[in-house]
């Protein structure tokens, strides 16, 4: 899944809003929240009182335990999957069955066509 933010005049840099961090090398003052955002599209952003902005349903007296994690952009992006043309393979894995970083990377670079 990939959330994309165009800012128009902004540069290759980490937005920060008014209030939400200090500017510094690669940081620019935009008047947005790059943090904020993320929280946002994921739906655990907190307002200032504490609370996310994130309504939960209340609680059977038996505790509903989800058989996986609920987050609302995931709902989103099966929506999207499911529209999408694109095979992608997974990338090699290493001696433990996990894949290494390198290849990680590289197969994300060659997903991207930004290697072969």
């Amino acid at each position: 899944m990939i959330e994309v933010n165009m800012i128009a005049g902004m540069g290759h840099g980490t937005p920060l809003g008014n209030g939400l961090g200090a500017p510094g090398p690669f940081m620019l003052d935009v008047g947005i929240s790059s943090t904020q955002e993320i929280a946002r599209f994921w739906g655990i952003l907190v307002t200032e009182k504490g609370v996310s902005t994130t309504s939960r349903p209340e609680l059977p007296a038996r505790q509903h335990v989800p058989s996986r994690l609920e987050i609302p952009a995931m709902e989103k992006a099966k929506t999207a999957s499911s529209e999408s043309t694109a095979t992608l393979q997974s990338p090699r894995t290493n001696a433990s069955g996990q894949p290494g970083v390198k290849n990680l990377i590289e197969h994300a670079l060659r997903t991207a066509g930004l290697m072969r």
